[in-house]
């Protein structure tokens, strides 16, 4: 199964579409952020932002395999069903206040999908390593 193929079945959408270039990823596509060759030591860590308001925006994020992430929510609504999120593959829960960011520390993966959804498993996203 193609990565696409498993963020279509975790997401129920389409992912042929380019996320935003804001937030989307930590290089957005961009050369410059890459390590240089040579470099030793741990990778950089990856940072990611997702708006919560009526869902996550956006749901489909990607990253660097081997990498840390920290990923930052920032809540822009009061539905009960945002106020918190989990990683369920990760055993990690979080709250989500309302107006607040909340960032969140995420040792590196492999390659495929790590998914995220609201407390009640409604609003659904996911990081796509790479």
């Amino acid at each position: 199964m193609k990565i696409a193929d498993s963020f279509r079945s975790l997401l129920g959408t389409r992912t042929d579409t380019k996320a935003p270039e804001t937030g989307g990823s930590c290089c957005h596509g961009d050369e410059a952020c890459e390590r240089p060759s040579g470099a030793s030591g741990p990778a950089p860590t990856q940072q990611l932002e997702v708006t919560v308001e009526k869902g996550y925006r956006p749901a489909r994020l990607t990253a660097r395999a081997g990498a840390p992430v920290r990923i930052t929510f920032f809540r822009n609504e009061t539905s009960g069903c945002s106020k918190e999120v989990v990683f369920p593959g990760l055993g990690i829960r979080r709250a989500l206040p309302t107006g607040e960011r909340v960032s969140i520390d995420l040792p590196p993966q492999a390659a495929g999908i790590v998914p995220f959804t609201c407390g009640m498993g409604m609003m659904k996203g996911g990081i796509e390593v790479r």
